[in-house]
């Protein structure tokens, strides 16, 4: 059982690894250009157990970043998903996001 990725104009859509006990499965529906390249922006993870193949639990995740100088600064993150029954829902949120300036020494 190794790693498997798919590429999708460009663009990894899944990433499914073998971690420890763990299989964990990640597809990218939904990603943001840069000129860089692409940052994922909707996406959903499920994690099975490795020797049973038994759902261990999925979750849907939604990331807002923001250009910051040259680069992209993930300022928000939802994560939806199902615990004991119950749909959870977490959200962070990073403010006053900037550079810091080099140290002198």
């Amino acid at each position: 059982m190794g790693d498997r990725y798919k590429v999708r104009d460009n663009e990894v859509c899944l990433v499914h690894r073998h971690i420890r006990d763990v299989v964990v499965t990640i597809n990218t529906y939904t990603s943001h250009k840069t000129s860089e390249g692409y940052l994922s922006h909707r996406y959903d993870s499920a994690y099975h157990d490795a020797a049973t193949g038994e759902a261990k639990g999925e979750s849907d995740f939604e990331d807002t970043y923001e250009k910051v100088g040259n680069y992209y600064i993930l300022t928000k993150r939802l994560i939806c998903s199902t615990q004991n029954g119950e749909d959870v829902t977490h959200e962070y949120s990073f403010s006053n996001v900037r550079l810091l300036q080099p140290a002198v020494v």
